[in-house]
């Protein structure tokens, strides 16, 4: 299965582009930073956690046969979903 090695190489190519960037313009990421909302960004993180907890949740109750576990948890990750675009206007 070449799916973890296929992510990583898109993470890294982000983290890569991210990095050469902050040191090509380090006065406007110090000035950026000032701007963020720590606890907004936490709650933000909390929920793709509890998101990705979800589907992977999801899909071990699938393998396992548990439907009616494995809707409860796609309509927990359908509610993750739904914060996290409404939080952001969409």
């Amino acid at each position: 299965m070449d799916f973890p090695g296929h992510r990583s190489d898109d993470f890294g190519g982000l983290f890569l582009t991210y990095t050469v960037y902050r040191l090509q313009y380090p006065a406007e990421f110090a000035e950026a930073s000032k701007r963020l909302n720590i606890v907004y960004g936490g709650v933000n993180t909390v929920v793709l956690l509890t998101s990705s907890l979800t589907m992977a949740l999801a899909v071990h109750a699938v393998q396992a046969g548990q439907r009616g576990t494995a809707r409860s948890c796609l309509g927990g990750d359908g509610g993750a979903g739904d914060r996290l675009f409404g939080d952001q206007g969409l």
